[in-house]
């Protein structure tokens, strides 16, 4: 799944989340399977993972320093990884070293490679209750993609982005094209959404279930000082924070969460 680019602790990380995460779930039903893509979904109704508690194991307590907006980790922050695998979920994630749907249902490949359709589901949504759309996604990546976003900020700030991607909107080469490897999302409907490459990039998934591309809230970005307190946090994943005391989080199972209905 992975390729010679891809970090080795970055591959070990996400092998022991994907472990963690599974450690209570449910079965894995197949999903109706086009055969005519390369990558066909299975669905998923995983319910949540295990950390010890007095509520048969619901809860968990995680020891770090802290900062938990996902898009600018890097692959050394391992305790805010970690977190933030708990607190958010991408288009797809791990599950035993396998991608399997997360926000996403399905997805199909088109068949040069550059056109991937995610088709999202209807019940996931934030914990605050806001559904997570097509129009969530395109925010999350163009806030990721291009510096003039206003969601963006520096860009020295996503180190992941630009290991795995290797530009942002409006840089180009000496030869005068796009040095990303990322064209743009396009919203086909509410549920809908489409990621355009300029060439192939067989690990796509692999990359995209990383704690760094997980759906945030727009709105929560847009109130500032995002990942920095619990009352900034608007996750989409497993958990919620319960308490954030120093190097001390406390978090439980989100009652929004789609795998924990």
């Amino acid at each position: 799944m992975f390729n010679s680019k891809t970090p080795l602790k970055v591959i070990v990380l996400i092998l022991i989340l994907s472990l963690a995460l599974s450690a209570c779930g449910g079965n894995n039903a197949p999903a109706n399977n086009d055969a005519g893509n390369n990558n066909n979904a299975k669905d998923s109704n995983n319910n949540g993972s295990s950390a010890g508690g007095d509520d048969g194991g619901m809860d968990m307590e995680l020891s770090g320093d802290f900062h938990l907006d996902p898009a600018l980790l890097t692959e050394d922050d391992t305790a805010s990884l970690e977190a933030s695998a708990y607190l958010y979920e991408g288009l797809v994630r791990m599950d035993g070293g396998e991608i399997v749907p997360g926000i996403a249902s399905s997805w199909k490949v088109s068949d040069d490679g550059l056109t991937y359709e995610f088709t999202l589901r209807p019940n996931a949504v934030f914990s605050d209750g806001t559904q997570v759309t097509a129009d969530v996604v395109h925010a999350n990546f163009y806030r990721w993609f291009d510096p003039a976003n206003a969601l963006h900020g520096d860009s020295a700030g996503y180190a992941a982005w630009q290991q795995y991607f290797l530009g942002f909107l409006g840089e180009y080469n000496e030869d005068g094209l796009p040095t990303s490897l990322f064209d743009g999302a396009e919203k086909v409907d509410s549920l809908t959404v489409l990621l355009h490459l300029n060439e192939p990039v067989d690990n796509l998934l692999e990359i995209l279930s990383m704690p760094q591309f997980s759906m945030v809230s727009p709105s929560a970005l847009a109130a500032g000082g995002f990942g920095m307190s619990a009352e900034s946090i608007v996750g989409s994943g497993q958990f919620v924070i319960v308490d954030w005391s120093g190097e001390t989080l406390s978090l439980t199972l989100s009652d929004t969460y789609w795998g924990n209905q």
